[in-house]
C-alpha cells in the first residue's frame, strides 16, 4: 500500500477475483483506541506511523490471545491513509502468512456518510463493517478488503492507519 499526493494505492491493483474456499475472515476491535486518545493526537499527518502500527500491535497483543504470536513481530507495509468521497480504493488481498490491521483514526464519524470497510467472497460482497473512530479491524486470510470512499456529505476526513504482521 502506498499513499501518492494523498492518494490510496494499494498494494497492486488487481482485480477482485474469485480464490476458492477462501471465506473472509475478520475480527473487529472497539474501544482498544479510546477516543479521547485520538483527540488528543497530534495532527494525524505528522504523527510517525511505524510508532503508531507499533503501539496497536501492543494493544492488540495484550488483549486477544490469538494475536499474542504477533508480540515480538515488527509492523510491516505501514502506511497511514485518508479517503475522501472522490477517492476510489483498490480492493486489496489479505496476507497469506499473517494479518492485515486497518486502524480508524477519525476524530469523529457517522454511519451516514458510508466509508465502510467491504469484505469479499467470491467476487461478491460478504461483510460490510462500519467505520468508526478506534475501531480496529483484522483481515486473518487472503480474503479481499477494501475501504469504500465516503459519501460527499462527510463532515469529517476518513483516516486510516494500515499494516501487516507477519507469521
Amino acid at each position: 500500500m502506498k499513499v501518492i499526493n494523498d492518494k490510496v494505492i494499494m498494494r497492486e491493483r488487481q482485480p477482485i477475483c474469485n480464490i476458492p474456499g477462501v471465506e473472509p475472515e475478520v475480527d473487529v476491535y472497539d474501544l482498544l483506541v479510546q477516543q479521547q486518545q485520538i483527540d488528543e493526537m497530534e495532527d494525524f499527518d505528522t504523527v510517525d506511523a511505524d510508532e503508531l502500527a507499533e503501539d496497536v500491535k501492543k494493544i492488540l497483543c495484550e488483549t486477544d490471545p490469538k494475536m499474542r504470536r504477533y508480540l515480538d513481530t515488527k509492523p510491516e507495509e505501514v502506511s497511514k491513509f485518508k479517503i475522501e468521497y472522490d477517492n476510489y480504493p483498490t480492493p486489496m488481498r489479505g496476507p497469506n502468512n499473517g494479518v492485515d490491521v486497518l486502524v480508524c483514526f477519525a476524530k469523529s464519524w457517522s454511519k451516514d456518510w458510508g466509508g465502510e470497510i467491504i469484505t469479499f467472497e467470491e467476487c461478491e460482497p460478504k461483510d460490510v463493517i462500519a467505520s468508526y473512530p478506534g475501531r480496529i479491524v483484522v483481515n486473518r486470510n487472503e480474503a479481499w478488503i477494501k475501504v469504500s470512499q465516503p459519501n460527499v456529505r462527510a463532515e469529517e476526513e476518513l483516516k486510516y492507519l494500515f499494516f501487516t504482521l507477519s507469521n
